[in-house]
């Protein structure tokens, strides 16, 4: 929420940086850069979180089907047997 409130109060022209430019020092080199970059980032970092989660829920879940499945399995054969 932080960025987009970042984003808002510089369109609406609040916050006027749009012809700042900043430098960041990296890969040995000075480059510059513009603020909505580190949003981009910052999104981007977010967005690849989620989808990370998101993954480890779906793996979470597909495991627990499994173990469920292989439960009733097993029981029905152990019914089976008593019979």
């Amino acid at each position: 929420s932080a960025s987009l409130l970042f984003i808002i109060l510089t369109k609406t022209g609040v916050l006027k940086i749009e012809h700042m430019v900043y430098y960041t020092y990296r890969c040995g080199g000075i480059h510059a850069t513009h603020p909505f970059d580190s949003v981009i980032k910052i999104w981007h970092y977010s967005v690849c979180s989620l989808w990370f989660i998101l993954y480890s829920l779906i793996i979470l879940w597909i495991g627990n089907a499994y173990r469920w499945l292989k439960g009733k399995i097993t029981q029905r054969i152990a019914i089976q047997k008593c019979d």
